[in-house]
């Protein structure tokens, strides 16, 4: 038996005409001013390490596009893997499940520096590895 969602502090359940019209099974909005910062400091903390051939990110203030895109990619890994067993389980094969995040201007790609890139972090999968490196497992 599948259990209600139980999201993190910084994500919430909307109302959106695509699921009262049964397209989506719900829509989940982020807000990145509150999401991000913990990733931030996950990322930028000793505690858990560091990958061979990654680095950990050198200061939560020491933001380029790449730990933008890595903070991104592992808030919806965090997301997903608070979904699963419950009622949205993206497993689960039924009405898929849209994650909205919130405009954050502070948090823009465009307003911040290269880096290593977002290619990096998503097509190079490092973000996924930053985040079971974190968090033990991924969703």
């Amino acid at each position: 038996m599948s259990r209600d969602p139980v999201l993190p502090s910084w994500a919430k359940q909307i109302e959106s005409s695509a699921v009262e019209a049964g397209k989506l099974a719900a829509v989940i909005e982020v807000d990145p001013s509150k999401a991000y910062p913990l990733w931030f400091e996950r990322l930028s903390s000793t505690a858990y390490g560091v990958l061979e051939g990654m680095s950990r990110m050198p200061a939560p203030d020491a933001l380029d596009q790449y730990w933008l895109e890595v903070a991104y990619q592992c808030t919806k890994l965090e997301l997903q893997s608070s979904l699963a067993g419950s009622s949205l389980d993206l497993r689960s094969g039924g009405a898929p499940v849209e994650f909205r995040f919130k405009n954050c201007p502070e948090y823009a790609l465009v307003n911040h520096p290269q880096g290593r890139g977002v290619a990096q972090a998503t097509a190079g999968r490092e973000a996924r590895e930053h985040y079971r490196r974190i968090m033990g497992a991924l969703p």
